[in-house]
């Protein structure tokens, strides 16, 4: 299995097709966190008590700077974005 975020994902899901894969699309949240011990803990408990389900979450550092790229699939997209951006908002 390979998960990626494309730019064009039709296109990209055209090529993978017509390359004899199966696709599977997602909808998904891309989020950007401070990289300091707490973060990740603070994020997946707001989601928890929202009652949020994570499915699946990766991510990466951002070069050189001091934040996080995460990828969250999440059980209710919408409910999710608002959750996070309330905690944000604080």
């Amino acid at each position: 299995m390979i998960r990626l975020i494309a730019s064009d994902s039709t296109y990209c899901k055209n090529l993978l097709e017509k390359a004899g894969f199966y696709v599977i699309e997602a909808n998904v949240l891309s989020v950007e966190l401070t990289n300091i011990p707490g973060q990740l803990l603070l994020l997946t408990m707001t989601l928890a008590e929202a009652r949020i389900n994570l499915e699946y979450i990766y991510g990466s550092t951002i070069d050189s700077s001091d934040k996080i790229s995460l990828i969250l699939k999440v059980s209710d997209l919408s409910q999710a974005y608002n959750t996070i951006a309330s905690l944000e908002a604080n």
